[in-house]
């Protein structure tokens, strides 16, 4: 059975070495654009071939995803993934989080974390720690 490149005639622009749950080979890599099931379209990616024997053939990952910003929320039992390029803001989470957790503790009350610092040193402040309530 041809590979995925054979079927799209695409020419291997180079190798790569590449290691995989089974070990590692080397592989050929093929520049390709691909179209993201939500419309996007990225130009110019590097994809690297898996050989016939796995249930994937090509593996793409960070070299498009930093390219763009990147979510996955589960809301209500709804899982939604999204993506867009380019980058248009930076999302943390963590922060959303801290202030959904800490909602009504005074900014002078010792933080709820257990730190011993006051609340606004800690989870109250500008740049809150990633740590969360035990």
């Amino acid at each position: 059975m041809p590979t995925a490149a054979q079927r799209l005639k695409l020419v291997a622009t180079g190798s790569r070495n590449v290691a995989h749950a089974g070990g590692s080979a080397i592989a050929p890599v093929y520049l390709v654009n691909v179209g993201l099931p939500n419309g996007v379209g990225v130009v110019g990616v590097e994809a690297v071939e898996f050989t016939p024997h796995t249930e994937f053939e090509f593996i793409i990952g960070m070299n498009i995803i930093t390219r763009g910003d990147f979510a996955l929320t589960n809301v209500g039992g709804k899982t939604c993934l999204s993506f867009r390029i380019p980058s248009c803001e930076e999302i943390d989470y963590v922060v959303d989080a801290n202030r959904l957790t800490y909602a009504g503790v005074p900014r002078n009350a010792l933080c709820p974390c257990g730190s011993g610092n006051k609340f606004k040193r800690c989870h109250g402040g500008r740049n809150p720690p990633e740590a969360v309530l035990p």
